[in-house]
């Protein structure tokens, strides 16, 4: 994958690579808004409220700090994340707001994008510029690519789902609502009204998680944000995020992110603000599923 950076502003990361062996890709987030095109494959892409099955010539869109991820088999893709504070430097508010308005829907499906067929044409030459380190190409083609997507995803914000959708989404909310609190995978079953065998599949099935790797990942990001962002202690850091020993959290905490909670905390407080980006897009040594 290409970094590319413009002083220190984070400007654009682009990949466009092909027959990827990687079945499991670490849940992470970024401040930076990401498209990823999957071109040959299937995978399951999956973020804070709910999973997708993708399959070729689906499109992702994630707005900045959303947990998210993907698994399943061997594929190929266009994966492009970009700054919005770098496009102020040649949009202003009002216009990149409205570009930015396709980032209110998730995934578009196969269908939908084989509809437009410039779709992917137009994530390449994005790709190609980014490659290139052209940043001002980068932005202009962004212009009719967003446009595009913006017009593609209007109708799709407010479709209708399924009731295995609906379930998964509302057990998302649960987890999200309740995180401090969650003590066992039974209580959320039983939340539902399922039997925790039952419900561990059906979770299982749905994003291609287990339901402790999930709550897990997202209590180690709310404590990264904790850690940078307020003076609690790491004890008060590891309960507010539903960790009941501290050296648990801890020892959690290192083996997800590479580093105790301690020296990241100190690593943060001490670091410029491109590194501080860095750490807060979860860019730190990561621990595969």
């Amino acid at each position: 994958m290409s970094n590319f950076y413009n002083g220190l502003t984070e400007t654009f990361i682009s990949d466009a690579t092909s027959d990827i062996i990687s079945p499991f890709v670490s849940l992470h987030y970024h401040n930076s808004y990401e498209m990823y095109y999957l071109l040959k494959g299937e995978r399951v892409y999956f973020t804070n409220n709910t999973s997708y099955p993708l399959q070729e010539d689906c499109i992702t869109l994630t707005k900045p700090s959303r947990l998210h991820g993907t698994r399943g088999s061997v594929f190929s893709r266009i994966l492009i994340n970009f700054d919005a504070e770098y496009l102020k430097n040649y949009f202003n508010e009002t216009f990149l707001q409205d570009l930015l308005q396709c980032f209110s829907c998730e995934f578009i499906p196969s269908e939908k994008v084989r509809s437009y067929p410039e779709l992917k044409s137009l994530f390449f030459k994005v790709n190609n510029a980014i490659q290139k380190q052209d940043f001002l190409s980068a932005s202009l083609e962004l212009v009719p690519l967003l446009t595009l997507l913006k017009n593609v995803t209007r109708p799709l914000e407010k479709n209708d789902t399924d009731s295995n959708e609906q379930n998964i989404e509302s057990i998302w909310k649960y987890i999200d609502d309740n995180l401090a609190s969650i003590e066992n995978i039974s209580q959320i079953a039983e939340h539902f009204h399922f039997s925790k065998y039952y419900f561990c599949h059906f979770f299982k099935k749905r994003t291609g998680l287990s339901i402790m790797e999930y709550i897990c990942s997202l209590r180690i990001q709310q404590a990264e944000k904790l850690l940078a962002n307020t003076n609690k202690t790491i004890e008060e850091i590891a309960f507010a995020v539903g960790f009941k020993d501290r050296s648990y959290f801890c020892l959690t905490f290192k083996k997800r992110v590479g580093i105790p909670p301690s020296t990241y905390r100190r690593t943060y407080k001490n670091s410029d603000d491109k590194n501080k980006k860095l750490l807060l897009r979860g860019d730190l040594p990561q621990v595969n599923f």
